[in-house]
């Protein structure tokens, strides 16, 4: 075995997932054959450090690997330690990747920051021609605040002082699965220009909550590009917008809107319907330049933004003028709100306005790293890594939004007609409208646990017929297991039952098998039916129970005792 396949045992080790080692492994060997292996001297190295030097600062900067490679790695062996310089507005930071270094060493760092001493004060630098080289070709602070980082597999939670750090080498691979997650806050600190004159700015503001302006629309994209010059970064703006970049299939303004960007650009702001953006904290500065926040979201317009960001490539924007509106989240709940009513070119559903909650957010990131499940939050429609995701999780452990409210909802009050016929507006009334409601991890993960054993078997079932009756039994299937706490076999049982019956009554009078199981009383039918299960099994096993310490004074065996009231107090609820 050689030491990329001992490699390979490591990673399955860290990441407890044949699939994630498998997606990273795959993207260790896109590196090399796009980038490395087109390199004259490249000469491939016995483990992943090279590899692995241009994929942690792709990952931890949200950069892509030719970026990297291109502006950020220090390539050549007289690399003065350091392999990696990424500049930023407030910092720069020095790295050393030591992909096979179990611990930190201190003279890796005192190597980096005399050799980054030198540089500065334009020394000859010890090993360090290749750094040089680096240093002098690029256009760089040259009097920045230098912090070192240093990454190994030592506790990324370690830190040398307020100049160094370490990062782990798991964390490196976990942080890639997690950019796939949809996220709380996007971090981010925005300056828009405003237009203006001899210190006065020309906006409309409403007692400083909302601030309209017109702008030109290259000067709206720069200011957006500054803080976020790849699309990987640039996506972040658009995490809170719940109908995505629509393709040419689904949006029927995009043909328009780039005809006039062509044909008609003075009158760009007469059709469209203008930039929306929700931001934190938003001032504007007292010379009236700009206006900051902290947190900003593009919540109406994204459509807008991506097609003139497309076209700028192609034609000349410098004359578009664009109307942006910004205003104030002082909930978050209002980016909800201002999701449904200023969104027209396509109906938002509220399955998708949940996607902007934090508690259902954090659940998502809870199941991912910890379990395993990925729960597929709608957040900014089309994702570049939804093939990716398919790549990472197994088949069944990835949850589909819909069928999660659903399977939550019903094991809280068991009304598989509520949630299954009328999805949206319950969302709505008893979701949406009621402020004290919060999804609960423990019963998420319950119920999401009862999806993935479900599906799981879903998949094994070749006769078609039979998976098809079983997909319109699914909310039926994880109710049982997940409120009952029952083996799929157990809610195979009660599910064939209701088919058998199902077809023999249906010859006179057809109905849908989905009305069966979907229905307000189907819930009480299960309970009765569990209930039923339980005193079965008991009598089946009461020679293993009846010793003298299992009964009590009835001579009824306590599991059973307590299993009953269990299920008794389930019927009263859902009466």
């Amino acid at each position: 075995m050689n030491d990329r396949e001992k490699y390979k045992d490591k990673l399955n080790d860290w990441l407890k997932s044949v699939e994630k080692t498998n997606v990273i492994i795959d993207e260790f060997n896109k590196i090399e054959k796009e980038i490395l292996e087109k390199q004259k001297e490249y000469k491939p190295n016995t483990n992943y450090g090279d590899i692995f030097e241009i994929f942690s600062i792709a990952v931890l900067h949200r950069i892509p690997y030719k970026e990297v490679w291109d502006k950020h790695i220090v390539q050549g062996s007289g690399d003065g330690g350091i392999d990696a310089i990424v500049e930023k507005k407030e910092k720069t930071i020095i790295y050393q990747c030591k992909l096979d270094m179990v611990d930190f060493n201190t003279d890796i760092k005192e190597k980096m920051e005399s050799s980054m001493t030198n540089l500065v004060r334009g020394r000859k630098v010890i090993a360090g021609n290749h750094l040089e080289d680096f240093w002098n070709s690029r256009v760089i602070n040259k009097q920045p605040t230098f912090e070192y980082c240093v990454i190994c597999e030592n506790d990324s939670s370690r830190r040398g002082n307020r100049s160094s750090y370490i990062v782990s080498v798991e964390s490196v691979y976990k942080k890639f699965f997690s950019n796939m997650l949809s996220k709380v806050d996007n971090k981010l600190h925005l300056k828009i220009t405003v237009p203006g004159e001899d210190g006065k700015s020309f906006i409309a503001t409403d007692n400083e909550d909302i601030f309209a302006f017109f702008v030109k629309a290259n000067k709206l994209l720069e200011d957006l590009q500054e803080l976020a010059p790849y699309m990987e970064q640039f996506e972040d703006y658009f995490l809170d917008n719940v109908r995505g970049f629509l393709s040419d299939k689904d949006n029927s303004n995009r043909g328009p809107m780039e005809k006039t960007i062509m044909t008609e650009p003075e009158n760009f702001a007469m059709y469209n319907n203008g930039v929306t953006i929700i931001g934190e904290n938003v001032t504007l500065t007292p010379d009236n330049v700009y206006i900051e926040m902290d947190n900003p979201i593009i919540s109406n317009g994204q459509q807008t933004i991506m097609t003139l960001q497309a076209m700028g490539h192609k034609t000349d924007i410098s004359n578009i003028t664009i109307l942006v509106i910004i205003k104030k989240d002082r909930k978050r709940s209002i980016r909800g709100n201002v999701a449904r009513y200023t969104n027209s070119q396509r109906h938002i559903k509220n399955l998708d306005l949940l996607s902007l909650r934090k508690d259902l957010r954090t659940i998502q990131g809870k199941l991912a790293e910890e379990d395993n499940i990925f729960l597929k939050i709608n957040s900014s429609g089309d994702k570049w890594y939804d093939e990716l995701i398919s790549k990472s999780y197994k088949r069944n452990t990835i949850i589909d939004l819909s069928f999660f409210i659903q399977a939550y909802m019903i094991y809280n009050d068991g009304d598989l007609g509520k949630w299954y016929n009328r999805l949206d507006a319950s969302i709505f009334k008893e979701i949406m409208e009621t402020k004290e409601f919060s999804f609960n991890l423990k019963q998420a993960r319950m119920v999401c646990e009862s999806i993935c054993i479900f599906q799981e078997n879903l998949q094994n079932i070749e006769d078609e017929d039979m998976r098809n009756d079983y997909q319109v039994a699914s909310r039926v299937f994880v109710y049982i297991m997940s409120k009952y706490k029952q083996h799929f076999t157990v809610a195979r049982e009660y599910v064939d039952e209701v088919i058998l019956e199902y077809r023999r009554s249906t010859d006179d009078k057809p109905k849908q098998l989905r009305s069966v199981f979907n229905n307000r009383n189907r819930s009480r039918k299960i309970g009765r039916w569990s209930l039923d299960l339980v005193r079965r099994l008991n009598e089946n096993s009461a020679g293993v129970f009846m010793e003298e310490e299992n009964l009590n004074e009835g001579g009824v065996t306590k599991e059973f005792e307590n299993i009953t009231r269990f299920l008794m107090e389930s019927l009263e609820v859902n009466e």
